[in-house]
């Protein structure tokens, strides 16, 4: 887990100072977010946020894919099908 930020959406007045000064363009509008994979944390929208909006939470990453299925077929098998 890290931590990361987050905006609240009952405070927040969309004012769109956060957009301005992000540097990673981590924040998008309409509704106001802030993309956790993006963000580096660096606290500049939270300076900013005339209504503290934007608040820190525990940000748990998504368990990655695993290891591809791989198919196999067999060539014979396909072209016996073929010809029935």
């Amino acid at each position: 887990m890290a931590t990361k930020y987050r905006v609240n959406s009952e405070t927040c007045v969309a004012c769109g100072v956060c957009v301005e000064v992000c540097p990673v363009a981590a924040i998008s509008a309409d509704p106001y977010a802030i993309d956790p994979i993006i963000c580096n944390v660096c606290g500049e929208c939270v300076a900013v946020c005339p209504t503290e909006a934007i608040e820190e939470y525990e940000y748990t990453p998504p368990e990655p894919p695993g290891p591809p299925v791989i198919v196999r077929t067999s060539l014979a098998l396909n072209l016996i099908m073929k010809v029935e």
